[in-house]
């Protein structure tokens, strides 16, 4: 672990607990991992996150949005392996507001849009299911989120069991 973040060590588990806590707030079905490591330790060939050990970016440089959005991220599951660009696009986007970490998943999503066929509508229709789901109580936010899950499945056959 690098100098700077063995240092702060402590500042760093706790936006990852805070972050934990806020999602589980506004109904996501969180899981809190064993360990966290920093993304820079696995070197070059990386590491994959899994539910116990999770794998973000955690040098000073890249914080505290970006171990926000890291935790975002790993709390969004999805039932199936294969999911709808917007649809799943949506829930990370909402995961991400959620976390104050918005402004990142948003200038990332721009850099992966070169991608799409439609970056534009994609961009603009899951900022709408957001700005729609935000508005909500917070127990339907929950329900909507649970729902953009599932329909970031729905028109794929990669259905698994979560």
């Amino acid at each position: 672990m690098p100098q700077a973040v063995r240092a702060d060590v402590a500042a760093l588990r706790g936006e990852v607990i805070r972050t934990l806590g806020v999602l589980r707030d506004t109904g996501v079905a969180v899981r809190t991992p064993w360990t966290v490591h920093d993304t820079l330790a696995s070197g070059r060939s990386g590491t994959r996150s899994n539910d116990t050990e999770w794998w973000l970016p955690l040098a000073k440089s890249t914080r505290p949005e970006a171990v926000r959005l890291g935790v975002a991220l790993k709390s969004v599951r999805f039932p199936c392996s294969r999911t709808d660009e917007v649809s799943s696009r949506s829930a990370g986007l909402w995961a991400a507001t959620v976390a104050a970490a918005d402004r990142r998943y948003l200038a990332w999503q721009r850099q992966e849009e070169q991608q799409l066929d439609n970056p534009g509508e994609v961009m603009a229709a899951m900022k709408r299911r957001v700005a729609a789901a935000r508005e909500l109580p917070k127990e339907r936010q929950a329900a909507r989120y649970a729902s953009e899950l599932v329909r970031a499945c729905a028109d794929t056959d990669q259905h698994t069991p979560s």
